[in-house]
């Protein structure tokens, strides 16, 4: 601290704000906060995400023909259509008139490439069934998915349980 003659110390010089300007001296800078948090991010990304997709939910089907010499290459080959599976490959049949297919996709909202499970049930003549379910892992085959999915469902009610036996909380079955 200087020691200045007739005058009184300045606001900038007094011991309070000397403290303050040392403590942020030393908490981290904003850069290594951002990116630490950049790394979360990638690393979140490596992990495979499985989960339950809407019928709405935008998709496209990923253009493979033959690309035209100049401009900008072709992306997308038109919108998912769930009423006609003849563009998904069929994995297996589950049950009958249960059966598995599979299909790589662009997820638009997503923004990547995504492996799709579809389970199309037509075992009511009236009403066809799907229920669509997916992997941000491409590799991941549909069989797979639906396994993890399952799995999924099983660890969450015994979870479920256990939290109504310690609160003892009574579930009542809502068949509404």
């Amino acid at each position: 601290m200087e020691a200045h003659r007739d005058y009184s110390l300045s606001v900038q010089q007094t011991p309070a704000s000397l403290a303050k300007r040392q403590a942020k001296a030393q908490s981290p800078p904003q850069q290594i906060r951002g990116a630490m948090i950049e790394q979360t991010r990638q690393m979140l990304d490596q992990l495979p995400n499985i989960s339950k997709l809407r019928r709405d939910a935008d998709r496209r089907y990923l253009y493979s023909g033959v690309q035209k010499p100049r401009g900008a290459k072709r992306k997308y080959d038109g919108k998912v259509d769930l009423s006609n599976v003849r563009r998904l490959s069929r994995v297996r049949q589950l049950e009958p008139g249960l059966n598995l297919y599979t299909l790589v996709v662009w997820h638009i909202s997503l923004k990547r490439k995504i492996c799709i499970a579809a389970l199309v049930d037509r075992r009511k003549l009236a009403k066809t069934g799907v229920a669509l379910l997916f992997s941000t892992d491409i590799e991941l085959d549909a069989q797979g998915i639906l396994q993890y999915y399952k799995a999924r469902f099983q660890i969450k009610f015994i979870f479920c349980d256990a939290g109504a036996i310690y609160f003892n909380v009574r579930v009542e079955p809502n068949f509404d």
